[in-house]
């Protein structure tokens, strides 16, 4: 039978691709509020969202009038089963490695009582390479594109330097601490 499988480089065993990234995002959140005494903090956090109802036209208006009946249980709609696949023998209790590649969105941002300011939205998976997409003028200012990649912790450690570095940054870390002591 012919082998269809193309060649894998296996040397990547060697390699370190170890992924600290968020460990490594988190502590430089905490290094701020310390070095700062607390007057500007930074936050690193995953990105949530939420759905909120619009103003709509009548026919959205009479569909959700059925989703609050149909909560209520007034009227009667068949129940959804969960689909669940069943897995041969020698699968059973091993990890989807589609786990690996799941992407989830951060967000660092610098704060005071009154003001906040995102740097960067950063785009977690378990193997580099990991996504930051910068805010405009930092990227601008750092001659980065506004959505980079980074291959390793390294490059990462390098970016962040650049745009905690940027005078954008700077620039808003002063005034948030001006604003504190008015």
């Amino acid at each position: 039978m012919t082998d269809l499988w193309p060649d894998f480089d296996i040397s990547i065993l060697q390699e370190p691709k170890e992924n600290n990234s968020i460990k490594i995002i988190r502590e430089q959140a905490r290094i701020l509020g310390k070095k700062l005494e607390n007057k500007v903090k930074a936050t690193f956090s995953k990105v949530h969202y939420h759905y909120r109802e619009e103003p709509t036209n009548g026919l959205t208006s009479a569909f959700n009038t059925f989703k609050k009946l149909n909560m209520l249980g007034e009227i009667d709609t068949k129940k959804t089963l969960k689909k669940e696949e069943t897995l041969e023998e020698e699968l059973q209790g091993k990890i989807d490695a589609s786990s690996l590649i799941k992407e989830q969105q951060y967000k660092f941002e610098i704060y005071n009582e009154k003001y906040r300011f995102r740097l960067f939205v950063y785009t977690y998976t378990l193997m580099y390479p990991n996504k930051i997409l910068i805010d405009e003028n930092i990227a601008k200012e750092i001659d980065q594109e506004n959505e980079v990649f980074v291959e390793n912790d390294r490059e990462l450690r390098n970016l962040l330097h650049l745009i905690f570095s940027s005078q954008k940054v700077r620039h808003i870390i002063k005034m948030m601490m001006l604003e504190e002591n008015l």
